[in-house]
């Protein structure tokens, strides 16, 4: 580092190059208080959801997930009947054909959906916590 030089000296070149990064900083630093802002908004939204600690108890939800997963159930639960409509909501089956794919060609897989995108991440973020979560996932993974 004592024998370091610099690469560029040109002040056209640096002094644009600060402007730039200063604002940048700028920017982030917004960014972050906003994000502050939603998250506090949405820990006191959530707090008083009467099911929230149904979702925060569960192994691995956390702060982050468990909110996500209020959303995404949300109050009426007359939605879900049974657990397989419950399942069908949670994700849907996206088929697309490659260009120039024959006519039997379809490939796809479940995409989730606003309900199913945290659903799928706590069910893998359970795995570590939940020994029946985890008996199903070597199950399955047994299964390829």
């Amino acid at each position: 580092m004592q024998q370091a030089q610099l690469l560029i000296t040109d002040p056209a070149v640096i002094e644009p190059s600060v402007l730039l990064v200063n604002t940048l900083l700028a920017l982030v630093a917004a960014l972050n208080h906003g994000i502050r802002q939603l998250e506090k908004a949405i820990e006191e939204v959530v707090a008083v959801h009467p099911d929230y600690s149904i979702f925060a108890s569960f192994p691995g939800a956390g702060p982050a997930l468990a909110p996500r997963l209020v959303a995404a159930f949300g109050r009426r639960r007359e939605r879900y009947q049974s657990a397989s409509k419950c399942n069908r909501s949670a994700a849907s089956r996206r088929s697309c054909r490659p260009v120039g794919a024959s006519a039997g060609s379809i490939f796809g897989g479940p995409v989730p959906n606003f309900c199913g995108r945290p659903c799928h991440e706590y069910a893998a973020l359970s795995v570590p916590h939940s020994p029946w979560a985890k008996a199903f996932y070597e199950k399955q993974k047994g299964k390829r």
